[in-house]
């Protein structure tokens, strides 16, 4: 038990892989750099598995990469990947084009940005290769397949979830505090109603923007500015004073759509295509927490521009000193000589 002056509630938010049978079993998430890695391993890995498949429906499927979701992170997944995979195929001259399939519920994608731009990021990822599914849910993740509400089947072996987000397991504790939906309800200076000097804020909490009374949006660009004004709302209240509510007018939204693309809004102006992407990269590169990193990643990015993507599969494997000590582990990676045998034996 450890007491407290002040308790800053921000542990974010997590996967929601409830609400598709099967999800949970049978797809990725991509809310880490973890994932991300995972993710670029494991499509490499189909891609030299489907070249000694003898079955072609099988490695049709090996080849064929489904992301569920068409807000901006499925957006710059399904297109991230189809760069991807269509960059390391080179490798493999006799495979058949690898396919990248999007699902979304509604008529395009980026609903969130508007119509005029949700329709071109749609026609734009689909003059990228990226196969779009839209106005249809999933229903259930197989092993080998996703099942959609019309009753098509679509053989794949990779299923990337991009779709459901739940509060920390931790918040439900905190009882009344919380709306229906799970989501810690503060006010407009973070503070938690009907509990003394607690405060939330990030993605474990809706807070609801006095101008509109809609909850902000669960973005990075909210959350660096939400730390700094809770931190000094905290002061003021451990020193008598009174704390201030909390006032940003999102700056606007911009999403990569691959290679030199790009589309969205900066202060209320709709960009698009190259500019939208350079402004992209140009503000993930403003973000980075020192010149000397900047520079590297400046420098990285500028050869990007003349040489074509990195396609060598970086190992995240480890030698262990006994089997099954870590979730997550592949069966079957090396153990030591002397290991400890407690573990459940391994082919």
């Amino acid at each position: 038990t450890i007491d407290y002056d002040a308790l800053v509630v921000a542990l974010g938010s997590v996967t929601d892989f409830g609400a598709v049978p099967g999800m949970a079993d049978n797809a990725l998430g991509v809310r880490s750099l973890g994932d991300a890695f995972y993710l670029r391993n494991r499509a490499l890995s189909m891609l030299e598995e489907a070249a000694s498949e003898q079955d072609p429906d099988r490695r049709q499927a090996l080849l064929r990469f489904v992301v569920v979701g068409g807000g901006s992170t499925g957006v710059e997944v399904a297109a991230e990947l189809a760069d991807l995979v269509r960059t390391a195929r080179r490798t493999f001259a006799a495979l058949p084009a690898p396919e990248v399939v999007l699902v979304h519920s509604r008529e395009h994608v980026l609903s969130e940005f508007g119509e005029r731009l949700g329709r071109y990021a749609t026609k734009k990822l689909a003059r990228a290769g990226v196969r779009l599914i839209l106005k249809r849910r999933l229903v259930r993740v197989e092993p080998d397949r996703v099942e959609l509400d019309d009753g098509t089947a679509i053989l794949t072996a990779t299923v990337v979830s991009t779709v459901g987000n739940a509060p920390h397991p931790v918040v439900a504790r905190l009882g009344s505090a919380t709306d229906p939906g799970g989501w810690i309800r503060p006010d407009a200076t973070f503070a938690v109603p009907g509990l003394d000097r607690v405060w939330a804020l990030g993605d474990c909490a809706s807070i609801l923007d006095p101008k509109t009374g809609r909850p902000m949006p669960a973005t990075a660009q909210h959350a660096v500015r939400e730390g700094p004004h809770a931190a000094r709302n905290v002061l003021a209240v451990l020193d008598g004073g009174q704390p201030k509510p909390f006032h940003y007018g999102q700056q606007g939204m911009l999403v990569s759509l691959g290679r030199f693309k790009g589309v969205g809004e900066v202060l209320g102006i709709k960009v698009s295509g190259l500019l939208a992407w350079l402004l992209w990269r140009g503000y993930y590169l403003l973000r980075l927490p020192s010149w000397d990193r900047r520079v590297r990643v400046a420098i990285d990015w500028t050869l990007e521009l003349f040489l074509a993507h990195d396609v060598v599969e970086i190992s995240m494997r480890r030698t262990r000193t006994r089997p099954g000590e870590a979730v997550g582990e592949i069966v079957g990676e090396p153990v030591s000589v002397g290991a400890r045998t407690d573990g459940e034996e391994e082919l």
